[in-house]
Parts: C-alpha cells; structure tokens; sequence
C-alpha cells in the first residue's frame, strides 16, 4: 500500500519533541519496511540529515503558496488531488481535508490541563485541531496509557480508536558518543559536581520548583553542586527571572548565571541555552543525577536518556512518568520544594541506591526502541 506521512515536522533544523518523535519515526521505518511504499511530505527541501531515503521512499515537496496555513492549505489541497491509500500524521493537526483512511498521533492534551500557559488563539487552534483528529481520524495512536486515559475521558473516544506505542530516544546518538570526551566537553559549562534538568524552561516542567528546592539544598543540605538549567525559554519564563534574576538575561543566544549578589545562589545556577545534541549525552553522563520535575508529561524522553547514560534519576511522581521510569527512579512531590530537595539530597548521599536505580534504569530502557514503535506503528497504519 502507499502510506502517506506528514514529514514537515522531522524536516525541522532544530528540533524538540514532537520533531523528534517524527524524525526517528520516520528514520526507523525506512529501516524495517522495504514492502510498503511511502510518500513524504514536506514544506521546505530536505536537511542534510533527512535526505537520504530507499527506493520504496519518495518525497513530495509542496512548494505552492499559499506561504502559511501549510497543513490546511497545502497538504489539504494535495490530500484533495492525489490522497494516498493511509495518511499519517505525526501530531493531532490533521489537514482539513483528509482522506477517511488518516491516522494521527496525539502525543497529550497538556493544553487542557494548562490552559493558562496558552494564548486564546493558540488554545483555541490546539482545541479544534484535536477535535478534528479525534473526528475524523480512523485511529489515534498516543505515546502512553496516561495519555489515552485522559483522551478517552475527556473526548468520549472508544477505547479501540486509540492505541498506546512508545517512543524511544537517540539511540544513534547515544551508540556513538565517546565517553572518554565527557570530562572535556562537561567543561565548557561547568566545573565541579552538579545536578543536571534539561527541557524547555516554563511553568509546566516546574522549574521555578526546581530553584526552590536547590536553594533549600545549598541552605540546608550544605552540597557542594551547581544545578545545569539546559533549555530554551518557555511560557512562565518570567516567574523563573523573578526567583533568580539575570543580568544580562541573553547574550548572543546563550542565558548567563545570575551575580553573586542576586538570589543567593551566586555562581550555582548555571543556564547553557541551547546545547547542541552532540554535547547533550555528556552533560546527562557527567551529572551526579538528573532531577525531572515536571508538573505534565506525556512520556518524558529524557528519563530514557538518563537510563541509557548511566545517571540516577530524582522525579515527579505525576502524569506519565512513574508509568514510563517504573522503578528506576526516586520519586518526589512536585508540589513540595522540601520533598523536591529532601529526595535529591538522599540519593547524593546513597552510593548503593544511586547504583540500584542505574541498574533498574537499565532493565526498563530493554523495552524501548525506535524499532519497536516503527513496528507497532506500521501495524496500526496497514490494519
């Protein structure tokens, strides 16, 4: 059959989760299907690192105007003319017009949970997209049973128009790291020990949680770490400002440490920016532990990049996240700084249970691969 795929996410410079997911998605079943023929659309020519592709993969550049609205104009419009046998989407925004054979990937509904961190128009779109797909789609595929009970829930969907396949994380990237480097390049943002955090710096991953609870660890606990604030800004950035002031607050893309003499903490909290997905294992390896805080997730990828790295992880006892770590990691309430910092201070001070939950770590990363969610997804597409 011809199956249709929405690659204008995976055709991204700079990715983040859901260009991720349909990055490696894609990738993995060119690998696995050499039966099935796949048409690839995109709205810009293909990067370097997406151009490469068997015979049984062809790709559709739709170059046509009108510049924006790509999804409901461009790819509707083609869906109108020349509609594959299956068309999969990789994110709940279906064109509008779609053939009755479309299958989508709704990843969570965060926006309803937090709907305050949304502008009316952009939750208004968010809404009607994903009571689109929930319409129109032939079957909804989500990336964990959290997610499908909520949508189930919330939107009345029959349990069998909605399935569960993990996602994975870069195992390329992960397999070809030297870790003889680590050392070198843990250096170029930070000396000594330290906690590490990376993800978008908002409201909904509890970052200004995360700051509180540091500063109970350096006032109470008396560590000796810095705490490594990996990410761009997101929505409540300003709340984080307030709890550690920058000065300057960006220079030349990259986010400074506050001075000595703002917030307390000096030179401890350290905010990289954007690091660059080579130097990404290196910073999750050299940590003494990775805290997720996250008041939402739908999955959580970095969990399973702690896992693979060999780093003991401190999380949120919340939405996704004890479903995808199970044992491997030690829970805390997101809603307590004190619990936060208490639970971080006992596994800095735990040689036997740092080397407990590496371990489990590892057992729970066997069941996640980009090769098993190709599989599961191209089960799901040629139903």
């Amino acid at each position: 059959m011809l199956i249709g795929i929405d690659a204008s996410r995976a055709n991204k410079p700079k990715r983040t989760g859901t260009e991720w997911y349909s990055y490696h998605l894609i990738r993995a079943l060119a690998r696995l299907d050499r039966e099935n023929q796949y048409r690839l659309y995109t709205r810009d020519p293909l990067l370097s690192d997406f151009s490469v592709w068997p015979e049984n993969f062809k790709v559709k550049y739709l170059n046509w105007p009108p510049k924006y609205l790509w999804t409901q104009g461009r790819l509707s419009l083609e869906m109108l003319s020349d509609a594959p046998d299956v068309l999969f989407v990789p994110a709940h925004t279906l064109p509008i017009i779609s053939p009755q054979n479309t299958v989508t990937t709704c990843h969570d509904i965060g926006f309803e949970t937090f709907p305050e961190l949304y502008s009316w128009k952009e939750l208004a779109y968010h809404r009607f997209t994903m009571r689109l797909a929930v319409r129109r789609a032939r079957h909804i595929i989500t990336i964990s049973e959290f997610s499908r009970q909520e949508m189930i829930a919330r939107y009345r969907i029959p349990e069998s128009k909605i399935s569960v396949v993990y996602q994975s994380y870069d195992e390329e990237l992960y397999k070809k790291t030297d870790w003889n480097k680590t050392s070198e390049i843990v250096r170029k943002y930070v000396e000594g020990p330290y906690l590490f955090y990376v993800g978008r710096l908002e409201k909904k991953k509890n970052v200004v949680g995360l700051i509180r609870a540091f500063r109970i660890l350096k006032e109470k606990y008396q560590i000796p770490h810095k705490l490594v604030l990996a990410g761009g800004k997101g929505t409540g950035w300003e709340e984080i400002e307030q709890q550690i002031p920058l000065n300057p607050p960006l220079t030349r893309g990259r986010l400074l440490p506050p001075p000595l003499s703002k917030g307390g903490l000096g030179r401890d909290l350290l905010f990289p920016g954007w690091v660059p997905q080579s130097d990404l294992p290196h910073l999750m390896k050299g940590a003494d532990c990775f805290v997720f805080p996250s008041l939402y997730e739908g999955f959580g990828i970095p969990i399973l990049e702690a896992f693979t790295a060999g780093t003991p992880l401190v999380a949120s006892h919340i939405a996704s996240i004890p479903e995808v770590a199970r044992d491997g990691a030690l829970y805390f309430d997101p809603h307590s700084v004190e619990d936060m910092a208490e639970k971080i201070a006992g596994i800095l001070k735990n040689e036997a249970l740092k080397r407990d939950l590496i371990e489990k770590g590892k057992i729970r990363l066997r069941d996640f691969s980009w090769e098993r969610c190709a599989r599961e997804t191209r089960g799901v597409l040629t139903r």
